[in-house]
Order: structure tokens, then C-alpha cells, then sequence
């Protein structure tokens, strides 16, 4: 992991009280990639989103995060989700056509991404500790159905590029009334 992956953790990690300048300069979102000799994970050059650009150039800064994700490799990504506290949520991006050597490298290294930029475990409340997506095809005019169980968790399906939702499932400490210990729908 880079010096500059740490560094930019960091700085998205601990909001010190700024100007109305330097926010708008914090980072809402970047991605991580491997270096091209496949050794490192590095920023990716051009892939962020800004405070600053949120209202500007950017009017749905999810929607837009989503965009980005690549639609044939993996990535790694941080994200300041809208809340009160600004949660900062870690994301492996791998979606079913990665290249083999992908499929390999990003999930053996995310280990040592989470152990240089430790997060907390648990995400959205007490019980989520895991949430991954898989596409799934969207419904005429841009629609998106999900399953019962989903509509009544609270879950929703993640716009993606290419006409593609992302189908949420989730691993939990305990089972949530209603729900099985491990929901893949």
C-alpha cells in the first residue's frame, strides 16, 4: 500500500475544522488500483470527487461514484457517505468480468488495505458488518424491482453504469428479525 493511499485515509479519516476553502479540497471520494507492475496499491490519477465539486459538477455525488466504478477490473475505494458524522466506508469493487489475474491480486491484498487504514467493522447500524453487490439487469425504462426481503430490510438496489444495479447482500453479527444470518438473494 502507497504512502499516498495512507496519506489520503488519513486526511479523509480526520476532519479537522477548515475553511469554507479547504473543504470544499476535502475529498468525498477516491479509488485505489494497482500499480502497473501489480505490486503497489496507488491512488488513481483522475478518479475523486471533491467536496467542493458536490453542487457544482457534481449533482448526485453517489450516482457519480457509481459511474466511476470500472465496469472489467477491480478497485478499491473510500467514500464519505451522507450522514450527521460523515462515515467514511471502505469498498471492493469486483465485478464478475474481471480479468483472472484480478480476480486473484485485489482480493488477497484488500487484507493489507484494511490492516494500513483500519475502519470500523460495521457498517449502517449494529448489525451490518459486510455489504457486497452483485450486478443485476435492470427492468424496462430504467426500473428496479428488488425482492421482498430487500424492500423490507431497507435495502435498495445501487445504480450502476451500463444499465446495472447493484443487488446488496449482507453478512451480519446477529440475525435482524425477519431476516436469515446470511441473505444472498
Amino acid at each position: 500500500v502507497s504512502d499516498g493511499v495512507i496519506r489520503v485515509f488519513s486526511d479523509m479519516k480526520v476532519r479537522k475544522s477548515s475553511t469554507p476553502e479547504e473543504v470544499k479540497k476535502h475529498k468525498k471520494a477516491v479509488f485505489f488500483c494497482l500499480s502497473e507492475d501489480k505490486k503497489n496499491i496507488i491512488l488513481e490519477k483522475g478518479k475523486e470527487i471533491l467536496v467542493g465539486d458536490v453542487g457544482q459538477t457534481v449533482d448526485n455525488p453517489y450516482a457519480t461514484f457509481v459511474r466511476m466504478l470500472p465496469d472489467k477490473d477491480s478497485r478499491y475505494a473510500l467514500y464519505t457517505k451522507e450522514s450527521k458524522e460523515e462515515d467514511l466506508v471502505f469498498i471492493f469493487w469486483a465485478p464478475e468480468s474481471v480479468p483472472l489475474k484480478s480476480k486473484i491480486i485485489y482480493p488477497s491484498s484488500k487484507d493489507e488495505v484494511k490492516d494500513r487504514c483500519p475502519l470500523p467493522q460495521k457498517l449502517g447500524g449494529s448489525a451490518v458488518t459486510s455489504l457486497e453487490g452483485k450486478p443485476f439487469p435492470t427492468l424496462p425504462l430504467g426500473g428496479c424491482r428488488l425482492p421482498a426481503s430487500c424492500q423490507t430490510g431497507g435495502a435498495g438496489g445501487i445504480p450502476a453504469e451500463g444499465g446495472q444495479s447493484l443487488h446488496p447482500s449482507f453478512q451480519t453479527d446477529h440475525t435482524p428479525p425477519g431476516f436469515p444470518s446470511s441473505f444472498h438473494p
